[in-house]
Order: C-alpha cells, then sequence, then structure tokens
C-alpha cells in the first residue's frame, strides 16, 4: 500500500476538526488577516507559483489599488519584504504576470493557496510551531516510525537562509524522505 503523501495531506480540504482547526490558526497566521477584514485577494506570480494574500473588506477598492501598485514603474522603492520575494523577479510589466483570485470569505481560500506563499519575517516562529503540530498529526495518522528524523529536517529548515521559502520547499524534503 502506498503512503499517502504529506503534500497531499497539507492541501486536502478533508481534515478532522482537530486538524482543520490547526490549519485555521496556520491560514490566519500566513494571510497576516488584519482584524475585522472578510474578504481577500490571492495574488499569484504565474512564473515561480509564489502566492500574496491581501485581505479587505472591499474587493473592487483593493484589487484596483493593487493592480495600480503593480503597474507603478517606480513601484519597487515601496516594496515590503513579502512582496519583493514573491514578485520581485518579474521584472517590468508585471501585472501580465500576477494572477489575481477573489476570495468573498476568507476562510474559503483553500489550503493548496498557502503552501506557496513566502513565510512572513514575523510569523516564522508560529509557522514553524502550526507546522511541527501538522506533521505530527500526519505522522500520527500514518503511523510512522521516523518522526525523529522528519523532525530535524523541519528543525533544520526554519534555522536556514530558506526559511522564508514558500512551505512546498519543506513538504517536498519531507515527502522524498518518507518516500
Amino acid at each position: 500500500m502506498m503512503k499517502k503523501k504529506f503534500i497531499d495531506f497539507m492541501t486536502s480540504e478533508e481534515t478532522s476538526g482537530e486538524v482543520e482547526g490547526i490549519f485555521n490558526e496556520f491560514k490566519k497566521l500566513f494571510y497576516e488577516v488584519k482584524l475585522g477584514f472578510n474578504h481577500a485577494l490571492v495574488l499569484t506570480n504565474t512564473s515561480n507559483g509564489r502566492k500574496w494574500v491581501s485581505s479587505t473588506n472591499n474587493l473592487k477598492k483593493r484589487r484596483k489599488h493593487l493592480e495600480g501598485v503593480l503597474k507603478d514603474k517606480n513601484r519597487k522603492r515601496g516594496w515590503h519584504e513579502p512582496w519583493i520575494i514573491t514578485f520581485g523577479n518579474l521584472g517590468d510589466d508585471i501585472i501580465d504576470k500576477v494572477n489575481i483570485q477573489e476570495f468573498e470569505d476568507i476562510g474559503k481560500i483553500p489550503n493548496k493557496e498557502f503552501i506557496d506563499m513566502s513565510i512572513p519575517q514575523g510569523q516564522i516562529d508560529n509557522i514553524r510551531d502550526k507546522f511541527i503540530k501538522l506533521v505530527a498529526k500526519y505522522i500520527a495518522e500514518l503511523n510512522l516510525l521516523n518522526g525523529i528524523e522528519i523532525r530535524k529536517l523541519i528543525d533544520d529548515h526554519f534555522k536556514s537562509d530558506q526559511k522564508n521559502l514558500p512551505l512546498r520547499t519543506i513538504i517536498n524534503s519531507i515527502d522524498n524522505y518518507v518516500k
């Protein structure tokens, strides 16, 4: 019997209530949802698949603003770290290389979206802790015996200069290890 890959566990929308609760906490850390905001735009760099989420209460107004920032030739001087990581490789004429999805309910953003987001600098420790909880659930579900080795992969990743890279990086490492 083939083992369920960790990538499938992380992107599944069908989880137990306990795992769903961890995912919900996890997503809030990634999205850096502003208090009282219910809607979101997911911006995807179509050349590398990296994503960034903007929470809002007015999808049309926020979309227009973000498109303006993407079209502005002097935009990079005002970009913060997540934008540099997510869109910094696109050069000029970025607007054609960014896909924008609208979500009326932030909670309805699929799990598969956040694994390709750069990890916000201020949330690395919190995200690592939630990620470890999800890995523990995965290890328990599959009854794996090499949890200590998998934990070392996680610790090494979050201590490295790759700690801000999307989770897909460490998820792939875990899947390659578990084979």
